[in-house]
């Protein structure tokens, strides 16, 4: 089911695209104070910002990833851990009568 919604979306996105590019068919230049960039299509231009701001968001988010993966390792040793001590404390023989 994920994987249709995920193909749907996917397919509305590229038309969406699609129409963008063939409305906007003008041209823009773009003076970066660094680097002046010839005048390229208004749909490249978007696509571009978009791409980089995508780049960003997955490098802003790496950090929290990489630090809940480590937490996850932590945590799934400390149960081991912790359910070997219960198994061996079930295996424990009860001394009755003292």
């Amino acid at each position: 089911m994920k994987r249709i919604l995920f193909v749907v979306l996917a397919i509305v996105l590229a038309l969406f695209a699609f129409a963008f590019t063939v409305l906007n068919e003008g041209q823009v230049g773009l003076n970066l104070y660094i680097v002046e960039v010839p005048p390229v299509s208004i749909a490249i231009v978007t696509f571009a910002a978009l791409l980089v701001g995508a780049v960003l968001g997955v490098m802003a988010s790496v950090g929290l990833v990489v630090k809940r993966q480590s937490e996850i390792r932590k945590l799934k040793k400390r149960l081991a851990v912790t359910e070997q001590e219960n198994l061996n404390l079930r295996n424990i023989p009860i001394k009755e009568g003292q």
